[in-house]
């Protein structure tokens, strides 16, 4: 504990009573995200300064005390003890930090100044949010997300653009965020007040041109250009970039790309309803089968907590990257990285 003892010999403990406020917010800090952990270290650092200062005294004078030992000697042997026990640790820091390798490298740097030296001031860089910040600063460009707005709605739409087989459906997305970010959703749904139909309008429109929108806008809102303002505009420049560290990370982009709002409807709202009227709003909402509906309702039903509703609703789907070695064995190809190929069946 960091105390101070004043001229009366009496603990100060203002130090140590901000040293444990910092400790127990940055551990509730890091359940909401893990890199606030981080924040521990200068407080964890005080702390054990501090610690074995307060140590090497108290031991010394002991030495001094009690086995006549000259204190310059205890203290040597102290701080090469001391120094032992942190080979280890730093051996470990060592290593980690030399397999660790920069985010932002010359291909980076070349790719982003050369968007900043060549677009126009108003383009707008779409991708995943890990580098977002990155990207505003060295392309000086804005950007759909960041670390700073990782849990909003655009998770989806960018997860969406990543994942779906439909380049029109892309596009429209990508206009979409261009001309006015998650504000055509926002504005719909103000009407609407039905998330799932809301994002299902939304999904009907872009991939459709300016007036046909119009004539699907006209079925459920009475004014269709407050949305078209931001899902038909005349969108800014847009840059889309992808790597190959996104591969790895596609059970994420692809868990929220492929969010069923219909399912996160049902775990939200109708779960702890009776069997008959969730499976009558289901049939009602959904304009499911009352075989399905049931169905559902006893699946969700049998999850056992958010763990499980997160996989219900969405998968966390992977996909094969890097180079594997394989081996052949009978014209029976086999990968590391899952590829099975029948040589005897190829044409």
């Amino acid at each position: 504990t960091v105390t101070i003892k004043d001229s009366m010999g009496k603990r100060d403990v203002k130090y140590a009573v901000l040293l444990i406020i910092w400790f127990i917010a940055t551990i509730y800090a890091s359940t909401k995200g893990i890199r606030f952990v981080m924040l521990m270290i200068p407080a964890f650092s005080i702390a054990f300064g501090v610690t074995a200062g307060i140590s090497y005294n108290w031991i010394t004078r002991w030495m001094k005390k009690d086995l006549k030992i000259p204190k310059i000697i205890s203290g040597t042997v102290i701080i090469v003890l001391f120094m032992l026990l942190l080979i280890s640790p730093a051996k470990n820091s060592y290593a980690a930090v030399k397999g660790n390798f920069p985010l932002i490298n010359d291909a980076w740097w070349d790719a982003l100044t050369k968007i900043k030296t060549e677009s126009a001031p108003n383009a707008i860089i779409n991708s995943w949010w890990d580098f977002g910040h990155h990207f505003k600063y060295i392309a000086d460009r804005a950007v759909t997300f960041d670390g700073a707005t990782q849990n909003y709605p655009h998770a989806h739409w960018i997860g969406r653009v990543l994942s779906t087989d439909n380049e029109d459906e892309a596009i429209g997305i990508l206009r979409m965020l261009d001309c006015g970010s998650n504000l055509a959703f926002e504005t719909l749904d103000k009407e609407i007040a039905d998330t799932h139909k809301s994002v299902d309008i939304l999904y009907k429109i872009i991939v459709l041109d300016k007036d046909k929108a119009r004539n699907v806008l006209k079925e459920y809102i009475d004014d269709p250009d407050t949305v078209l303002q931001y899902t038909h505009c005349n969108p800014p420049e847009d840059y889309f970039i992808t790597s190959d560290d996104m591969i790895g990370k596609s059970g994420v982009w692809a868990h929220f790309g492929n969010w069923n709002f219909k399912r996160a409807d049902i775990w939200m709202n109708l779960k702890n309803l009776p069997r008959d009227e969730a499976v009558a709003k289901m049939i009602e909402k959904y304009n499911y089968t009352e075989e399905k509906a049931e169905s559902l309702y006893l699946e969700v039903q049998a999850l056992n907590g958010e763990s499980e509703a997160n996989s219900w609703i969405s998968p966390w789907p992977g996909y094969a990257s890097g180079l594997n070695s394989c081996d052949v064995s009978s014209n029976i190809v086999k990968c590391g990285n899952g590829l099975f190929v029948n040589m005897n069946n190829s044409n």
